[in-house]
């Protein structure tokens, strides 16, 4: 999964599902996870675009679990229009899902994939529901 991922579908899980009055949708925004497995520990970015320009980005470190095919995560970051990392207090840390640097993915619960197929140019993968991603070029360029 080395390199970025445009999000393209996603079913969502069954309470997303019921609130949206459908079962699956493709994106319509661009929305792009980056993974670098060459860091130590390895990176994640999740960003939201609008146009070429991310709004809003999330990062922190992943972990991989090969027995699962599974990528656990947890985002300590987040960035605003690509350019401004605001000091996040504890209490909207913690609404926003954000940890704190150095802390692993919690070992039970935690956001995860377990990934069903990856190729060079998709990716489909399982949490609370089906997503797939397609091979996009390098969008996040602040690990390299």
């Amino acid at each position: 999964l080395d390199g970025s991922w445009q999000l393209v579908f996603t079913t969502g899980d069954v309470k997303t599902q019921k609130r949206a009055g459908r079962q699956f949708g493709y994106i319509p925004f661009k929305a792009v996870q980056t993974f670098d497995p060459k860091t130590d520990p390895p990176r994640i970015t999740n960003s939201v675009y609008w146009g070429e320009r991310p709004v809003i980005s999330f990062s922190g470190n992943y972990k991989w679990l090969p027995k699962r095919s599974a990528l656990k995560w947890q985002f300590f970051d987040v960035t605003l229009f690509d350019s401004w990392t605001p000091e996040v207090p504890a209490d909207l840390k913690s609404f926003l899902g954000l940890s704190k640097e150095g802390d692993a993915p919690p070992k039970i619960g935690g956001p995860f994939f377990n990934w069903i197929y990856v190729n060079e140019n998709i990716a489909v993968a399982r949490a609370t529901g089906v997503a797939i991603w397609k091979k996009t070029k390098r969008v996040d360029t602040r690990f390299d």
